[in-house]
C-alpha cells in the first residue's frame, strides 16, 4: 500500500481546511449592511453558526466532487461535444447553483419574520452569497482543470477484456519486417501517423498470436513490477519483458510515461495538438479502434496526465522530432515468451 502524498494531494488537504476555517469564519462576521457584526468570534453563538457554514461548505463542496465525477466522461473527453461551451456551463450550474439555492432559502426562512425581509435578503445576496458564490466558483474551475482536486474522484482500471492465451510456442529470435513500402525516408512526426494509416491501417495485425506489429501497440499499463500492453482495438493481454523487448528492438524511445500506471506510444498521439487539458489527444482512428473492446471512460483514464507530471518529457519527445524516423512502425513485438 502506498502511504505517500503527491504534491496535489497535499495542497488539496490544506486548501480544504483554509476554506472550511476562514470562509465560515469571514461569512459570520459580515453583516447585513455592508459591515462586521459585533459577535464575539469565540462565543457559543458564533461558534455555532461557524460549526453550521462549515458544514454546509463541506457538503457543497462534496456535490461539486460528485458533479464533476458525473460529467467526468463528458469534460475530460476531447471528442464530445459536451467538452465544448454547453456542457461547462452545464457543469457549473450543476456544481453551484443548488447549493447557492438551498442558502438563500435558509437565510428567507430565518429572518421571514422582519419588517425589512426583502431589503436584507437583498443585501445578503449582494454581501454574502456572494462570497460562497465566489469560492464555490474557484473551486469549481479548479476541479474542471484537474480532477483530482476534487474532495474526492473515482478511479477505475482498465479491465481486461480478454483471457490470457497460454501457447506453448517459444519465440528465441525477434522477428522483425522492414519498410518496404515505398514510403519517404523523411516524414515530420505530426504527418507519419497518416502516412503510415494509409498504407498499413489500424489492426491489431498479430503474427500467431504471438507477436504484435508495434503501430498497434497503443499504451503499456504497469502495477507494482507487472505489465500489460493495450492494442489498437482495446485487447489489453500481460506482459512483463515488453520493456526490455522494445529496448532491444531500439523502439523503446516512443513510449513516452504520463501517469504512475501509463505509457503512450507517441507514434499514435496527434502532434501538435497533443493535449487537451490534462488528457493526450490520440488520432481520431487510435480513440475509434480502443473503443471497440475499452469503455470511453477507460480511455479517458489512460490518456489522463498524472498527478505531479507536467508534459515535459512529452515537450523533451516533441523537441527530437526531427531525429526521429518511421523504420520500425511494422516491426513484430513478441507479447509471448
Amino acid at each position: 500500500m502506498n502511504l505517500k502524498m503527491t504534491r496535489i494531494e497535499r495542497n488539496k488537504i490544506v486548501l480544504y481546511v483554509l476554506i472550511l476555517i476562514l470562509v465560515p469564519l469571514v461569512f459570520n462576521k459580515l453583516g447585513y449592511q455592508f459591515s462586521w457584526n459585533t459577535l464575539e468570534i469565540w462565543s457559543t453563538k458564533f461558534l455555532l453558526l461557524w460549526t453550521i457554514v462549515s458544514i454546509y461548505l463541506f457538503a457543497s463542496l462534496f456535490m461539486i466532487s460528485v458533479v464533476r465525477n458525473i460529467f467526468a466522461k463528458y469534460l475530460d473527453n476531447p471528442s464530445s461535444n459536451w467538452s465544448g461551451l454547453i456542457g461547462k456551463v452545464s457543469y457549473y450550474i450543476s456544481s453551484i447553483v443548488p447549493a447557492l439555492f438551498i442558502l438563500l432559502v435558509f437565510t428567507a426562512a430565518w429572518i421571514w419574520h422582519r419588517d425589512d425581509f426583502w431589503n436584507m435578503l437583498l443585501l445578503f445576496s449582494i454581501w454574502k452569497a456572494s462570497l460562497i458564490g465566489i469560492v464555490l466558483g474557484c473551486v469549481a474551475y479548479l476541479v474542471e482543470r484537474n480532477r483530482r482536486w476534487s474532495l474526492f474522484y473515482l478511479k477505475k482500471d482498465v479491465v481486461e477484456v480478454v483471457k490470457e492465451v497460454f501457447i506453448e510456442k517459444v519465440i528465441e529470435v525477434p522477428v522483425q519486417t522492414h519498410d518496404a513500402s515505398g514510403l519517404p525516408k523523411k516524414i515530420a512526426l505530426n504527418e507519419m501517423y497518416t502516412y503510415l494509416l494509409h498504407i498499413s491501417g489500424v489492426g491489431p495485425l498479430f503474427l500467431d498470436m504471438c507477436m504484435i506489429r508495434f503501430f498497434d501497440l497503443v499504451a503499456i499499463k504497469t502495477k507494482s513490477k507487472v505489465y500489460h500492453v493495450i492494442f489498437s482495438d482495446g485487447t489489453m493481454v500481460r506482459c512483463d519483458h515488453i520493456m526490455n523487448m522494445l529496448a532491444t528492438l531500439d523502439l523503446k524511445h516512443w513510449m513516452v510515461k504520463i501517469s504512475d500506471s501509463y505509457m503512450i506510444n507517441m507514434l499514435l498521439v496527434d502532434f501538435p495538438y497533443y493535449k487537451f487539458g490534462r488528457s493526450l489527444i490520440l488520432h481520431k482512428e487510435s480513440i475509434e479502434g480502443l473503443g471497440r473492446k475499452m469503455a470511453l471512460a477507460d480511455i479517458t483514464l489512460m490518456l489522463t496526465m498524472g498527478a505531479g507530471i507536467t508534459d515535459r518529457y512529452i515537450k523533451e519527445f516533441w523537441n527530437r522530432r526531427n531525429s526521429l524516423t518511421h523504420v520500425g512502425w511494422d516491426t513484430w513485438v513478441p507479447i509471448r515468451k
